[in-house]
């Protein structure tokens, strides 16, 4: 299923842009970009390990489930909202590890803890974080 714009796309340094066309996304591989990639209509995102803070889910108020994977061979630092670094963070994912977003049930439907911006930081650019979510409709 092709993902449709606009599209992030993440340079090994940190950097960030938003691309519109496929054109545009052309111009940011060519020059060492990596794309974010949707594998699924689930909603499972492949976001690139950098070594300054990056967004990893935008504020999602339908959110019901929220779940990651450190495909990364470093630690990975998640942050409840924006700006993580390596002392300022929520949660400590080692490297291989998965985590699932704690929820609770009130009047019969699963809540997240939190349904704001989560950013993340690695110890070093190798690697992705699998990022799953569900939305209510």
């Amino acid at each position: 299923m092709p993902q449709e714009y606009p599209k992030m796309v993440f340079h090994p340094d940190g950097r960030q842009a938003r691309v519109s066309n496929p054109a545009e996304e052309a111009e940011y591989i060519a020059a060492g970009w990596t794309v974010a990639q949707v594998t699924s209509a689930s909603g499972v995102s492949r976001i690139p390990a950098t070594i300054v803070s990056t967004t990893l889910v935008t504020a999602k108020p339908k959110l019901r489930t929220l779940k990651f994977v450190n495909d990364s061979p470093h630690i990975l630092r998640i942050l409840y909202g924006d700006g993580a670094t390596a002392a300022h963070y929520t949660w400590v994912l080692d490297p291989g590890e998965r985590w699932e977003m704690p929820s609770t049930v009130e009047q019969g439907t699963t809540k997240p803890e939190y349904a704001g911006l989560i950013t993340g930081i690695w110890e070093s650019a190798v690697g992705y974080c699998q990022v799953t979510l569900t939305e209510f409709p």
